[in-house]
Formats: structure tokens, sequence, C-alpha cells
């Protein structure tokens, strides 16, 4: 078929020789390691002269240097197409033979850039198996990445790394993976392992004279969603830019991989907010290409105008940021997935390709971009290609639309990729001197007595580098170590381990009489100690920096929540919203020790400060795998208590797979996630903040309302019936106070409920409170809020009508089911006619240490039960 070309290509369209291959990285110079005073901005790199790469690896190959002069160059001339596992999986093809492929049986092309992922080396992708060896397996990927570049494409390789603490995949979130695999953690060495099979792939790809073929290499994308374990809510921005910066001298510097290009993939929508793309931006010096994945999962537009328009926003943006830092822009995933993911039939946004290609067009910035890839066709249930006839099958109803998005002249398959791609004159520019502070990264908690302090330099030797702490002006000595790494021990101060924070500074000085200096935000000491069941009462944070280490942040910066006033004048927090640039945004937390088990729970409640803006609240966990949502309300301005049933929660209208799916115990087993979304209305006006205080899962029970139902179980007195020859007639409890009125009553801010029944020669009331307790369960501490048992009061009777039970009389005793007893009669604390008794019990003591934390323990102390009042 017939296709006008551009610039970048003549003639019409024909199935490449097989140039390439390409894997998504880009390098730029390190955030904050050039001079003092630049600790927390990013030194950003000068255009090169004419024939000079600003790239990552200034030893890679010549095919590689030669890749990224092209793909820079293509920018603004025309957009490759890529397509993940091409010619590994497809709905046109039943078995992969090298050449079969959904793109090229819907065009007789293929795509200029080929997708690929390291799952291949753990067999669970093809062209691996699982039954395969590694070495096996690193010779059927580097044979998929031979035959890409035989067919005319560049290679992209992404990184689904399992999950190196648990030994599950990459969406398992448990057990802060990041900290383990860095230097110094105890999984390092697997992670390495890991690292040496891409390593090994990247080595056996070459072409078949012998010449290493060039790849694009992605590591650690979407890291600014929740979904995987190097993603926000698992890793600080400090953690996730030190992990990237690791892989890539891991794979460039100790095993000397030379062919590839890395990239830097945030997950959108940004809004066009450079500032938050930026905020877990590896650094100029670790990376050669600046990308971003998006996808429409809305299935309520009849047109995709909106998602596209975002699109074009963050693209335009990105654009502008790469030609700052001197890298290349690429759209590096997007496509339909969710409630939007294409369906054989009835689909709506018939025309997204070729809508989408338009809107990109029409933006002399976002239409700058090298590439822009989406994922793989895995079957009826999800592809992301829509196909032409096959076998049976009808043509699909948007395959006229993607086709003429093959034909526009903008778009580059591999037919289409110039012969010189790889064969350019291209020189690397000199690398930049860096310095860093590696451990302990920015932001994260020290909990321990002593840590290693480690920094890294590069290109310039030091002659001499130390570190401070605060405002301390000693200095600590660092010396370089066999790995590499200027490092020492820091002895902390056990006072010091308060949950607060402090800043770290290492500070180098070197022959030239320059000095340069990096710092960290760390906070020292253990996070506050939370029940099982309690995300946050927010009491144990000494300022803000030690509240948000404690969270991880979904399309908002950490500023955004702060301490306040919660509940009952107690600490909570302010969650402040703007959707001036994007439409949601979020906080929560990953439960530490690979999850909770909330099987004995059956509500979520919370303390509220609504500001009445009705934006759309979003309460989110993740039980047993799967996500459910609750949605209080946010139409009014008083505070309030919200108590949500576990039956109430619904999965969130994206997970359309598990849209018939409820919260049940055993779900509830594994509660691994917990978060609160703010979504954008159409009543949004200006920005808010809402308050929030005692985010916790209680048991079921009566909710405080006029109409309560006791669940309290009561520990009744002793079974001694009095024996006497006194007559006394029970008179029905009459109005008095909450122990001995029957109904609800609040009184100073506290619930009580009260049941009273006709008992022996009296009458008994039981009451209970509604208040939050902790228990222990199953050696875990858990803390409830409900109605718990509070006291039996015996209403006034005869003293003579108790002459022989114990519960009239001081002194101790034990009962006949083994309890001990004590009674006191006519104290100060009765009064005249009565008597308080008190049970021998195993209870949770609760104490407050100076750093605000909760302290729990289990003690023996005597309990208050029950009162007698005598007439």
């Amino acid at each position: 078929m017939e296709k006008r070309m551009t610039s970048i290509r003549s003639g019409t369209r024909r199935r490449g020789t097989g140039i390439l291959a390409l894997a998504a990285t880009a390098a730029m110079l390190v955030s904050g390691a050039v001079g003092a005073g630049l600790s927390s901005t990013t030194a950003q790199a000068a255009p090169p002269p004419e024939g000079v790469v600003n790239i990552v690896d200034t030893h890679a190959s010549p095919e590689t240097r030669s890749l990224w002069s092209y793909l820079n160059d293509t920018r603004g001339q025309g957009i490759l197409f890529g397509h993940q596992h091409d010619i590994d999986n497809g709905l046109t093809f039943s078995e992969p033979n090298g050449t079969n492929s959904d793109i090229h049986a819907g065009t007789g092309d293929y795509p200029a850039v080929f997708g690929w992922d390291t799952l291949i080396l753990e067999g669970l992708e093809g062209p691996g198996k699982a039954t395969n060896t590694d070495s096996q397996n690193v010779t059927a990927f580097a044979d998929g990445l031979k035959q890409a570049h035989r067919l005319g494409g560049i290679s992209t390789i992404s990184a689904h790394m399992r999950n190196f603490v648990t030994g599950e995949n990459f969406n398992d979130n448990r057990g802060r993976v990041v900290s383990h695999i860095l230097p110094g953690g105890d999984k390092n060495a697997e992670f390495n392992e890991y690292l040496d099979l891409i390593a090994d792939t990247a080595k056996a790809a070459v072409d078949d004279n012998g010449k290493l073929i060039p790849i694009v290499f992605r590591p650690f994308h979407e890291n600014t969603g929740s979904w995987f374990w190097w993603g926000s809510s698992q890793t600080t921005p400090g953690e996730y830019k030190e992990l990237f910066r690791y892989t890539v001298e891991y794979l460039r510097d100790t095993q000397g991989v030379s062919n590839f290009l890395y990239a830097f993939s945030p997950n959108g929508n940004f809004g066009g907010d450079a500032e938050r793309y930026l905020a877990t931006y590896p650094g100029d010096q670790w990376v050669d290409v600046m990308g971003y994945d998006a996808y429409e999962n809305s299935n309520e537009p009849d047109n995709s105008d909106t998602w596209i328009n975002n699109a074009v926003t963050d693209l335009a943006m990105l654009s502008d940021l790469a030609d700052e830092h001197g890298k290349i822009a690429t759209f590096t995933e997007f496509g339909r997935n969710g409630d939007r993911t294409i369906k054989p039939t009835g689909n709506k946004s018939l025309t997204f390709y070729t809508d989408l290609l338009k809107a990109i067009k029409a933006n002399p910035k976002a239409k700058r971009m090298a590439y822009m890839l989406t994922w793989s066709d895995w079957g009826q249930n999800e592809f992301y290609i829509p196909y032409p006839a096959y076998g049976n099958v009808p043509e699909h109803e948007m395959y006229q639309d993607f086709l003429a998005f093959y034909n526009d002249p903008y778009t580059v398959f591999a037919s289409n990729i110039p012969a010189d791609a790889l064969t350019r004159e291209a020189e690397a520019a000199p690398a930049q001197a860096t310095l860093r502070l590696v451990s302990p990264a920015d932001g994260v908690r020290v909990t321990e007595a002593q840590t290693t302090v480690r920094a890294k330099t590069t290109v310039d030797v030091p002659t001499k580098v130390w570190f401070t702490v605060g405002d301390d002006a000693t200095e600590h000595a660092l010396s370089l170590d066999a790995e590499g790494y200027y490092s020492a021990l820091w002895n902390i101060a056990a006072a010091d381990l308060s949950n607060k924070t402090v800043s770290i500074t290492v500070h180098a000085t070197y022959t030239a009489g320059d000095a340069r200096d990096v710092t960290s935000s760390i906070v020292l000491g253990a996070a506050p100690e939370l029940p099982v069941g309690v995300i946050d009462d927010f009491e144990g944070y000494g300022d803000d920096a030690a509240l948000q280490a404690a969270f991880a942040f979904n399309n908002v910066p950490a500023t955004s929540l702060t301490l306040g006033v919660g509940e009952s004048a107690s600490k909570g927090a302010i969650f402040s919203y703007d959707f001036s640039a994007r439409d949601y945004q979020g906080f929560g937390k990953v439960l530490t020790g690979g999850g909770q088990d909330w099987s004995a729970f059956t509500r979520m409640n919370m303390w509220l400060d609504p500001d009445g803006s009705n934006q759309k609240l979003v309460l989110q966990m993740k039980a047993g795998g799967k996500t459910f949502e609750a949605y209080p309300s946010l139409a009014g301005t008083q505070s309030t208590d919200v108590s949500i049933s576990f039956s109430d929660f619904r999965p969130p209208p994206w997970d359309t797979q598990n849209a018939d799916v409820r919260v049940t115990p055993e779900l509830l087993k594994s509660v691994t996630e917990f978060y609160v979304f703010m979504n954008k209305t159409d009543s949004y006006s200006t920005p808010g903040s809402i308050g929030l205080d005692n985010l916790r899962a209680v048991v079921d029970g009566p909710t405080p309302s006029p109409t309560p139902s006791a669940t309290a179980t009561a520990t009744s007195g002793p079974t001694a019936t009095a024996t006497t020859t006194v007559t006394v007639t029970p008179r029905p409890p009459s109005g008095g106070d909450v122990y001995t009125t029957p109904g609800y009553h609040s009184v100073n801010g506290r619930k009580w409920f009260t049941t009273c029944e006709s008992y022996s020669m009296t009458w008994r009331c039981t009451t209970e409170i509604w208040a939050t307790q902790v228990t222990n369960a199953g050696g875990k501490f858990v803390k409830a809020t409900g109605w718990f048992f509070n006291n039996l009061t015996y209403l006034p009777s005869a003293r003579a009508a108790w002459a022989k039970n114990p519960l009239g009389h001081t002194g101790e005793w034990t009962s006949s089911e083994g309890r001990q007893w004590r009674t006191e009669c006519d104290t100060a604390a009765t009064g005249r006619n009565g008597c308080r008794s008190y049970i021998w019990a195993t209870v949770v003591e609760s104490t407050r240490a100076s750093s605000g934390t909760w302290r729990y323990a289990m003690v023996n102390k005597w309990v208050f039960n029950n009162i007698v009042l005598f007439a």
C-alpha cells in the first residue's frame, strides 16, 4: 500500500531490513550533585554540538550512540510506532514463528519499536519458558531481539521484576523491597543476580555481523503509581532515584553493558506539571530517554477528547523538559484499558487512534515525541491493536481507523526507518561530575542506633569527603570502601530516635579548590506503633515531615498532608487538594508485615471534617489482592464520625474483571494497602482541604445513634444467691444517671447505652460505652472502635438481701469458676450504701512515650466490674 513519506523516509512503505533495537532510557546530569547549594536542584545539560550526544554511557557502542542521534533527530519529523510482544502474542495467529504479527497482518509492515520484558527471563512471557534454565531463557530472549532487528525494528525492554523479598510477582507490594535490594540490604546479591541476567541478554543480542544491537532499557516504569513494589506507596522519591541510579551503574560499570539507552517513564497524568514529573527523576547522568505512560480507562464519554487533551498537555510538557535536559522525549506507553479496554464489538470512540494522532500533530511541542508504544495483544479479553479479518473472525470495528493511523505520513513503522539509523557518526559528550548521598536515601526512616552513610562521586576524585548532621558542624569522615562508596558508620543517640526529622549533608572538596555538597532529609526513630486495623490516629508524629514520611502519595506532593486538629481536639491530618492541573490525588499506606488480618473487622470508621465541596472522597483498600472502594460524602461542613460497612465497599469502576466481587472475611485476611483519594467532580471551583482522624477498621456493632443494640458481654458477678427472710419488692429503674437509666445517652461528648433487666430481687443494668479499645488477638495488638462493656449496676435494694453474696461485703474471694474477686463497700469511691467489685484479669495497658508513640503491654491487674447499691 502506498504512503506519502516525510523527510526522514522516502519511497513507498515496504518491509524493512531490520536495523535497530530500542530500549528506553536517557542520560542526564545528576540531580543536585554539582556545587554547593545545588543539593535539591537538577543540573541541566546544554544542547550538545553537532554530532555529539548527551548519552548516559560515554563508552556506548557506535550503534548505540547512533541510535541516540537518530531518535533525537526524528523528533518533530514523525513518530515511530511501537507494539509490545508483537511477534510473540497476537490474535491473528496461534503460534509465534518469528514473523507472525498482528501489526503485519493488518498493515503488511512491522512496528518500528518492538517491546519486550524481563519476565521472559523468568519464563513468564514468551519467548521464555518456565521449564527453561536461566541461560536458556537468556538465549531465547536474545534470539527474539535479533529477530526484531532483522525485521527492521528497534527494541525496548521493560522490567516487571519479581518481588525480591517475598518471591512473588511484581505487583506484590509487600516488604519495602527497595531497602532490601540496595547496597547494605539482605537481598542486594539476589537483585544483582537478576541484573546479571539482563546484562547477559544485552551482550548476547548481536546482529548477523556480530555487532551489539542497541536497546532502550526501561526499568521501574510507572513508579508514580502504587501497583508495583517500586511505586510511590513503597518507596520515597529518594529511594526510587537511588534504585534507578544503582541499576544503571551496575549494568554499565560493573557488567560492562554498552548497548543500552536508559529510559525513565513515570505514570501520568501530570496536568502539564513539570515539577511533579521531575519529583522522582534520577538525574541527567542516568537517563537518556524521558518518557511517560498514560492509558484511557473511563468508558463513560462517547469520545476520547478529554483524555487526549490531557495527554497532549503532558506530552508538550515532556517535550520541553527533554529539550531543557538534552534528552529524547517519548510516549513510552499509551492505549486503552480498564473500562475502556478495546472489546471485540460495542466500543466507544471508534476513531481513537486517528483522533489521538491528529491532536498530537496539531501541537508543535507534543508532536516532538520520538516514538509511541502500545501494549500487547493477549487475547480477545485484552488487546490494543484493532485486527483485520482472520479465520472466521470479522474485521474489527476500529481496524479501518488503525489503518488510517498507519497510513498517516507522520507515523513511522519498521519499513520507514532509514538505513543509517545505526551508522551515524555520533560522539558521546563528556560525563558530568557528580556527588550524591546514596544512603540513607532522602526521605527514609532510620530506626537503629547505628547505620551506614554512603556517598558516591563520579568523574572528579575528591580529596576529602565527610558528612554533618543538622546544624551540628561536627565532621564525620567518610572513607572510600571496596564497593566504591565513601562510607562510615553513623552512631545515633538513643534520645534522637524520637520520630523527628533531621538533615544529613555530605561535603566534598577537590584539588582544584572546588567544594560540593548534597543534603537529604531523614526521619529518626520507628514509626508510631499502631494496632492491627488502625491506619492512623496521627498522634505519634513530631512534625509534618515525620507524618509525610509515613505515607505514600499519588498524583500529589507530600506537602499536601500536614498535621492539624482532629477529633476531640487531638492531633489529626489535613489533606489539601488542588485540581487545577490534575483530576485526582491521594495518599495512603502499604501495611507493614506483608499485610494485616482484618477478618475479625466488619466496618471502616473515621473522623471527617468535610469542606462542603462535594468532591468525590474515595476510601480504597486492597484486600486479598483485590481493590475495593467506598465514597463518604463531602457535601457538608460539620465534622462527623463516618462508619462504613465492608459490605458496602465495591471494586472501583476501572476494575471491570472484578466488578461482581465483594469483600469477604477470607479476602480481609490479607489487607495490604489503604488509600484516601480525592477525585474532581463537575462542581469543583477552587482548591480545598479536608480534616481526617482515627482511620481504623472496627468490629461490627451498633453505630452511635439513638437506637443502638447492646453487643458487649458483661462479666456477671459470682452466682451465689442471697438467702434471706427479708422481703424486697424490686423497682424498675427510673430517670437518673447513665448507669441506671435505660437507653442512649450522650454526656460530655461520650456516648453510652444502658439496658436493664429484672435480676433476683432487684434490677441489673448493663452499660456500654462507644469507645476505642486495644485488645490482644493472636499475639497482635488490635485497636477497634465500637460498643464495649463498661460496668454492671445493681439498683438499690435492701442490704440484708446481699447478706450471703460476696458482692455485698468487703473482702477478696475466688469464685466457683476460679476467678479472683475483690469488693470494697462504703468507701469514698462507692459512697455510703454501696459496694464496688473488681476482678483480677489480664488486660492491655497503654502508655504514651515522650515522643508521642503509644506502647502496649499485657498486664495483670484489678479491673472494675460492677457496683451494688443499697436502699
